[in-house]
């Protein structure tokens, strides 16, 4: 087995399968610990992005190449702050229009451009929890950190208030709970995200 990652190339072709499993667990903690995530794992040419862990163990013996593609954790969290950026705009126009259709008689195809809007929702939550993580490894010292924990708990309020009003069929108050108070929670959001970016 060939194995290439950021710590360069190892191979483990006459090693015994304990070896090579001991081989492998010892290159992802080093790559853990020098806080390189990794993005995906090519195995003989087939690309994972996650469920590559439990494939790498049954097919040890078998697998002729592997290649570890990761980046540094600060360049990752980098780039979901940009497109974070790049994003909230667009939602935050769509928190300004789709709530308009809650208040009348929605069609189906109103009800797909709602979806889309949770579905955008989510990623930025997921976003924004991701960046927690990360100021939370570094105990809060990075500027845009408490933001982003009061973000986060102010999305999970919300999200749980328009779960229940959308089961009452409350639309009314839904799309006033995505037009005036998570529209804001994005916004505030955003306007710290581009403050960090020109301090």
């Amino acid at each position: 087995m060939n194995i290439k990652s950021a710590q360069g190339t190892t191979e483990l072709f006459n090693q015994s399968r304990e070896a090579r499993l001991e081989s492998l667990n010892s290159l992802f903690k080093s790559l853990y610990d020098q806080q390189e995530i990794v993005q995906e794992v090519i195995i003989d040419g087939v690309n994972y992005r996650d469920q590559y862990n439990n494939y790498l163990i049954e097919n040890l013996m078998d697998i002729r190449s592997v290649e570890i593609k990761s980046v540094q954790e600060a360049v990752l969290m980098q780039s979901i702050a940009e497109d974070l950026k790049e994003y909230l705009p667009k939602l935050i126009r769509g928190c300004d229009s789709i709530p308009e259709l809650l208040y009348g008689e929605m069609k189906e195809e109103d009800w797909g451009y709602f979806g889309q809007l949770m579905e955008g929702t989510n990623w930025v939550g997921q976003s924004a929890l991701a960046l927690r993580t990360y100021g939370d490894k570094r105990l809060g010292a990075e500027p845009i950190h408490a933001s982003v924990v009061q973000f986060i708990d102010g999305l999970e309020k919300h999200v749980e208030e328009l779960g229940t009003a959308m089961e009452q069929q409350d639309y009314t108050s839904a799309a006033d709970l995505i037009k005036y108070e998570m529209s804001e929670s994005f916004k505030h959001l955003l306007a710290q995200l581009e403050a960090e970016t020109t301090s």
